[in-house]
């Protein structure tokens, strides 16, 4: 900071002088995966290709954990900072070898260039900061290291994100987010089977959000675990107030993040909240979304483990929404799947679907696995999932307790 606030002193404004924000993605989940030992092999990997990028010219810094910095000062300093963006993308492309594997290293980088807005070496670091979080959030490859130049509206929007982060915290702490419950039933009998925790938030101004509208972003600004924690106890809570009075569904279904199982540990909360309110850990299960199984590494099949161990139900979610791997059938690291509903709509009116639907059913049933089928959207494909003897149903077709109704029924 002090060779960077000399540097622009030398230049009394009028010079040009660009910085480069770069934070490594995901460097806490390595560093977990693999022991901090590695982490700091890595770290000095990416130190010394990042150097050789960069050149002698220019003066690159490690200013944080998994976050360094490179001053460029030259001429043309913002057309020589996003040749050294491009290389970068380039090179890191290129995986390290690290214990005995290869590991794609991906960066973000944010580029801001001294001019009127910016005076000093703080509001240079902090416009770099902004351009590189917003660099983070518009990658559309997540594989692939990306860059973004500062511009006035990141300032706009960054206020935009403290305000909705502390919209977030306030929500968490005074118990804005409550639950609707989607039935769960038996497609050959109708039977109900179990109830799905569907996740809302009663925003004081916009009204009831769902989780579609809130959890992305309170998942890439931290609070996913938080907010996990909060939904786990809500909604055992209300499970057990059904048992005592003799209405409770087999099993209750709440749809968990990878954030929330390896960073905030939802296991052990979920655990605790079922000795207190006295629930068999086998009425417990958890839904994964398949999308976000492939990033959790070992650390990931230690917990899905401890929770098969401990009797709680995993299945995976938004099965067949994406390349399916059907290794994740054969891992017995889960205990059932829940069918996207793009996948049973379209085997329906095209035969090679029908075959791969037909083929994912029978091999997880064999598999002893359950399987849900999502988005039931009429009482006509109902009918025609009842020949599949074996497999549940949810989505339009089936009754979902709001939580306006509980509070009647309370």
């Amino acid at each position: 900071m002090s060779l960077l606030k000399a540097r622009i002193e030398r230049l009394c404004r009028y010079g040009t002088l660009s910085l480069i924000y770069v934070d490594i993605d995901n460097f806490k989940k390595i560093n977990d995966l693999l022991g901090h030992n590695y982490g700091d092999e890595l770290l000095k990997s990416v130190a010394r290709r990042l150097s050789a990028i960069a050149g002698a010219a220019n003066v690159i810094a490690r200013i944080g954990g998994d976050e360094f910095a490179i001053v460029v000062d030259s001429d043309e300093s913002q057309n020589t900072a996003q040749k050294i963006a491009e290389e970068v993308v380039k090179e890191f492309k290129i995986a390290f070898g690290l214990r005995g594997d290869s590991y794609v290293v991906c960066l973000s980088m944010g580029i801001a260039t001294l001019h009127d807005e910016a005076t000093s070496e703080f509001d240079l670091l902090t416009q770099a900061d902004l351009a590189m979080y917003s660099a983070k959030s518009a990658r559309r490859v997540d594989s692939i290291s990306a860059y973004r130049h500062f511009t006035m509206d990141l300032s706009t929007r960054a206020m935009h994100e403290i305000e909705r982060q502390q919209e977030l915290q306030y929500a968490i702490r005074e118990g804005e987010f409550l639950f609707d419950y989607q039935v769960i039933v038996d497609a050959a009998t109708q039977r109900e089977a179990g109830v799905e925790a569907i996740l809302k938030w009663q925003h004081p101004e916009r009204g009831l959000l769902t989780a579609e509208e809130f959890l992305p972003f309170a998942e890439r600004t931290g609070f996913g675990p938080q907010i996990g924690a909060v939904a786990m106890e809500s909604a055992l809570r209300q499970f057990s107030v059904w048992r005592t009075r003799g209405r409770a569904p087999e099993y209750l279904l709440i749809k968990v993040s990878l954030s929330q199982l390896i960073e905030g540990d939802i296991a052990s909360l979920a655990l605790r909240w079922l000795r207190v309110f006295d629930i068999d850990p086998t009425a417990l299960h958890m839904e994964l979304a398949e999308g976000e199984i492939h990033g959790g590494g070992e650390l990931l099949k230690t917990r899905l483990k401890a929770l098969r161990a401990e009797g709680i139900q995993v299945i995976v979610g938004a099965f067949g929404a994406r390349a399916a791997s059907l290794s994740l059938l054969s891992s017995q690291l889960f205990a059932g799947i829940k069918i996207d509903r793009k996948l049973v709509r379209d085997a329906r009116k095209d035969r090679p679907t029908l075959i791969v639907f037909e083929g994912i059913v029978h091999v997880a049933l064999n598999l002893g696995m359950s399987v849900v089928v999502d988005g039931v959207d009429g009482v006509d494909q109902l009918s025609w999932l009842r020949q599949y003897q074996g497999i549940s149903a949810q989505g339009e077709v089936v009754p979902v307790i709001t939580a306006a109704a509980l509070e009647q029924d309370r």
